[in-house]
């Protein structure tokens, strides 16, 4: 192998090791870090007076609805409704419950909005609460 062909390899081999860096930085830079998710798990005891009425929760985390939509439960048994949601760690939580009917709010919780923080101090947060009860 010539002189000229060593170089001409070195350089090659260093631009590609150069691109191959440049490639990886990019890709870090647009990794951003998984937020620590906590599981929430709400349950009411409430009656509907129709097959087409629904509980469900929504609050100031884009995860409940940011008070725009909601998370539905489902019933599971003698007038309970009951849902999981996952909520990012260190989160100041407001939410309600509400009734749905065919998709919009008819009726929102008279208490004040309920609040808790999820901290993180524990791996699922159990919130089982009556209708109107702050």
């Amino acid at each position: 192998m010539s002189h000229q062909e060593t170089t001409d390899l070195v350089d090659t081999t260093t631009a590609v090791a150069k691109d191959e860096i440049d490639l990886l930085n990019k890709r870090v830079e647009t990794v951003l870090p998984m937020p620590q998710l906590v599981q929430v798990s709400f349950r009411v005891h409430y009656i509907t007076h129709s097959p087409k009425q629904i509980l469900a929760v929504t609050g100031n985390q884009q995860e409940l609805g940011s008070w725009e939509s909601f998370v539905p439960l489902r019933s599971v048994e003698d007038g309970f409704w009951f849902c999981t949601v996952s909520l990012p760690l260190d989160s100041q939580v407001e939410w309600k419950f509400i009734l749905v009917e065919e998709g919009r709010i008819q009726r929102w919780e008279e208490c004040e909005n309920r609040c808790f923080t999820v901290t993180g101090q524990e791996e699922e947060i159990h919130l089982n609460r009556n209708w109107g009860y702050a």
